[in-house]
């Protein structure tokens, strides 16, 4: 039973990774190749924004599209005709080189970058009495309240190392009076 759960975690993660190296991969493929013609959620370029094209349209048509939209057109399937008119009967390039696998990445990172992320939170600030800084900002020391000993993580650092060292002079102590013990 184990051995299973187990198995079952590792293709789930095997699964994720796999994912996500797809949607990557093809985020690659998109800024090489369709950004100059293309954008997702910020408006028509020469084609189409791209944002949310794989809810309103079957892989598979993005796909073919994708690879040769002249022939779809020239074939006269209708979504194809619709958008080769749309915009001035520019074609879009053909693809021909694009993998299956290459088209199936293109297709999951527009399908991921379509989905709404929630907005970055706003810079957090830090106070001084020259003004407001943004974080990550290297603060001048001014003052003594300002030193670097009240930064929280180097407090923790410090005592932690505090900590240790007492622990091995502690240890050694105990150590060396067992051992005059002995000698004794």
């Amino acid at each position: 039973m184990k051995t299973k759960v187990l198995s079952l975690f590792i293709v789930i993660f095997l699964f994720s990774l796999t994912k996500a190296q797809d949607i990557e991969a093809g985020q690659k493929t998109f800024k090489t190749i369709c950004t100059a013609c293309h954008t997702i959620g910020k408006g028509k370029l020469v084609g189409p924004d791209l944002k949310g094209v794989t809810d309103r349209l079957d892989h598979e048509w993005i796909k073919s599209f994708v690879k040769n939209s002249t022939a779809m057109v020239e074939a006269g399937d209708e979504e194809a005709v619709k958008i080769f008119n749309e915009f001035n009967q520019i074609p879009m390039p053909p693809n021909p080189t694009f993998s299956d696998d290459d088209l199936n990445n293109l297709v999951a990172y527009l399908a991921d970058a379509s989905v709404e992320k929630a907005p970055e939170p706003a810079p957090t600030t830090t106070e001084t009495k020259t003004g407001v800084v943004p974080q990550n900002t290297p603060v001048v020391v001014t003052t003594p309240a300002d030193s670097v000993i009240d930064n929280p993580l180097i407090r923790m650092v410090f005592w932690g190392s505090v900590f240790i060292i007492i622990t091995v002079l502690l240890s050694l102590t105990a150590v060396f009076v067992k051992l005059s013990n002995s000698n004794n």
